[in-house]
């Protein structure tokens, strides 16, 4: 009896091993399987209201400009249609400082803060036009150096992203807009803070050192949100934040490879 017993008892020891490993197993195969975590809301281009959003930060996207009119509240819509003519039709390439000092300049920098507010159509109109603005006047430094332009465009990005940037992680109409948005902020401000002929603009580096950390999140620990889809979707440029003096050097890179035609030289 003693032995039917201690068999008994080894058979349902095997047995519950058996079944625990058994269970291990599936729960590793279920974890194995699990998707990798993913960032920005899912949408059939086809049912957005404006498809390929991207096109409209685009080289050609000024060609796309009127579409956005309908989508801009009635009581603004007016000044919406002047401002994309005035940008669209911008002339013999101005400095852009210069440009926003003037009246149509100062008109632009109020609807543009009013269309960032709005609703999604609204918000990607007021980063197409500072795209096409920043494609239609000069930022570059001049001989002897200056970024005070290309500083004031990143302002412009800046204040879209301060904005929107949170928001797009839930919007798909901008989230891929909202993370280009920091390539053009950073090849804006990389162009202010390298502006001197010798050394570079502190001030203008720890200025985007202050907008990045409050957007992205410097350090890995540090990451917002927003920060995390970034470093999905541009990798290598944000670990550039935390292991370079030159923390927009990444971005500087997409840039180049995404929007190299927007390098402060204007085009005709």
């Amino acid at each position: 009896m003693t032995d039917r017993g201690s068999i008994a008892g080894r058979g349902w020891l095997r047995a519950m091993v058996g079944v625990t490993v058994a269970l291990l197993a599936g729960a590793l195969w279920v974890r194995a399987w699990e998707p990798a975590r993913t960032f920005g809301p899912a949408a059939d281009d086809a049912a957005l209201s404006l498809p390929s959003p991207m096109q409209f930060l685009q080289r050609g996207g000024t060609l796309r400009l009127e579409e956005l009119d309908e989508y801009v509240a009635e009581s603004r819509r007016a000044r919406w249609v002047r401002a994309r003519d005035v940008v669209t039709n911008l002339q013999g390439c101005p400095r852009l400082g210069a440009w926003l000092d003037t009246a149509s300049g100062l008109e632009f920098e109020q609807l543009s803060a009013e269309l960032t507010r709005g609703n999604s159509e609204e918000a990607l109109a007021s980063l197409a036009l500072l795209t096409t603005l920043a494609r239609r006047t000069t930022w570059e430094p001049g001989f002897m150096g200056g970024g005070s332009d290309a500083g004031r465009l990143g302002g412009l990005y800046a204040a879209w992203l301060f904005e929107r940037a949170d928001a797009s992680l839930e919007d798909p109409l901008l989230y891929e807009p909202a993370l280009s948005a920091v390539v053009l902020y950073g090849r804006a401000m990389r162009t202010a803070y390298q502006a001197p002929t010798f050394g570079r603009d502190d001030a203008a580096y720890e200025r985007a050192r202050s907008t990045l950390e409050r957007v992205v999140g410097i350090t890995e620990r540090g990451r917002t949100d927003f920060g995390a889809a970034l470093q999905a979707r541009y990798g290598r440029a944000v670990s550039l934040l935390e292991s370079s003096d030159d923390l927009l050097v990444g971005f500087h890179e997409e840039a180049k490879v995404l929007f190299r035609d927007l390098d402060g030289e204007c085009e005709e």
